[in-house]
C-alpha cells in the first residue's frame, strides 16, 4: 500500500471503533464499507483504454461535487463501466464520500479536482489521460461496486445522484432484523433491536 492508501485504511478502522453500536450489524458508514469493501486500485491507462474513454467521455457534461450524478450517469450509458461507491482520500485533504467509476481495472474518477467539468474548452485526450493518470497515482479509493440494473433504474428516477450507500445499509439491517424476529418466533429467544433503523451512526 502507498502512504496515502494507509492513510485512509487507518481512517476507516478509527472511525469504524468510534462508531460501534452493539445494536446494528454496522454503526456506521465506515464499518460497512472495511468490511464489506476494498482497496480500488488503478490498472495502468493504456492507449486502447484511453481512446476509448475519450470516445466515452468527450461529449459528455459533468457537473462539480455531483460525484454520484457524474458516475451514474457514465453507468446509465455505457456498459462496460461499473459504478463504485465509498470513500476518497488525497494528501492534504479529509477522507471523503465519493463515487467513480472502473473501465477496463482503470478507476475513472471524472469529478475529483480538477474535475473535467473544469476543462470546458479545453478538454482533449491529453488532459483526460493526465487528470486519470494523476487520480490514479495520488488519489485512494476503497469502496465497492453496485449492480448496474440498480444505478440505471436510480439515474431514471427522482433519487437520480442520490448516493447508495445509506440504502445497502439499511437492507442489510432490516434483512437482520427480520432474521431475528424469525428465531425469536422459532423459539431462539434472541433480542430483537426495538429502535428504528437511520443512518448508521445516528
Amino acid at each position: 500500500m502507498t502512504p496515502i492508501q494507509e492513510a485512509l485504511k487507518d481512517y476507516l478502522e478509527t472511525a469504524s471503533t468510534a462508531f460501534k453500536n452493539p445494536d446494528r450489524e454496522f454503526g456506521s458508514f465506515e464499518e460497512f464499507l472495511l468490511k464489506r469493501g476494498k482497496l480500488i486500485e488503478s490498472a495502468p491507462l493504456t492507449k486502447e483504454v484511453a481512446d476509448d474513454l475519450w470516445g466515452l467521455l468527450r461529449l459528455t457534461t459533468f457537473e462539480i461535487k455531483r460525484c454520484y450524478w457524474n458516475a451514474q450517469q457514465i453507468v446509465h450509458w455505457h456498459d462496460d463501466c461499473q459504478y463504485y461507491e465509498g470513500y476518497a482520500l488525497q494528501a492534504g485533504l479529509i477522507p471523503m464520500h465519493h463515487a467513480w467509476v472502473v473501465y477496463e481495472g482503470v478507476v475513472v474518477d471524472v469529478t475529483w479536482r480538477p474535475g473535467l467539468h473544469e476543462l470546458a474548452g479545453r478538454r482533449s485526450k491529453k488532459t483526460l489521460i493526465r487528470h486519470l493518470t494523476s487520480n490514479a497515482s495520488e488519489v485512494a479509493y476503497w469502496g465497492l461496486p453496485v449492480e448496474r440494473k440498480k444505478v440505471r433504474i436510480r439515474y431514471s428516477s427522482r433519487r437520480a445522484g442520490e448516493d447508495f450507500l445509506g440504502d445497502m445499509i439499511r437492507e442489510r439491517e432490516e434483512g437482520r432484523r427480520k432474521a431475528l424476529r424469525a428465531a425469536i418466533k422459532g423459539g431462539s429467544g434472541v433480542p430483537v433491536p426495538s429502535h428504528d433503523v437511520g443512518r448508521p451512526g445516528g
